[in-house]
């Protein structure tokens, strides 16, 4: 595997701006673009999972953003029974908590929408929940 230096969401969300914040989710999104084309659902999207790297050097910023950890990932068929103990609990889609077995692709989408509302807000997580019911 590559090394890729990694700066921890927590000392590097406040530092981020509005082009950053666009920068990291667009290469989330692309990069859970081609794992769907795969038909692979990650299920686990969140900020530890995502490793990013945003340094500035001479008033030159360079940006690296990489999905890690597929330990939970699954290849998606239609109507086939998923479990629903997948995700953490501050990125769980509705249909998680909902348990609701049947889902897709859009369980990912949704966990990088909560990240990118805790980016946006400054509210890491966004949805803070005591236990999956909260």
């Amino acid at each position: 595997m590559e090394f890729m230096p990694n700066i921890d969401f927590r000392d590097l969300y406040p530092r981020l701006d509005l082009k950053d914040i666009k920068f990291i989710i667009l290469q989330v999104l692309r990069g859970l673009e081609f794992a769907h084309s795969m038909g692979i659902i990650h299920r686990d999207i969140k900020p530890g999972n995502v490793l990013m790297d945003i340094i500035e050097e001479n008033g030159v910023k360079r940006r690296a953003v990489k999905v890690v950890d597929w330990g939970l990932a699954e290849f998606y068929t239609p109507g086939k029974r998923f479990n629903c103990r997948v995700a953490s609990r501050y990125f769980k889609a509705p249909e998680l908590l909902l348990s609701n077995n049947y889902y897709d692709y859009q369980l990912d989408t949704w966990s990088t929408g909560c990240m990118l509302a805790g980016m946006m807000f400054a509210r890491e997580p966004f949805f803070r929940g005591t236990d999956n019911d909260d």
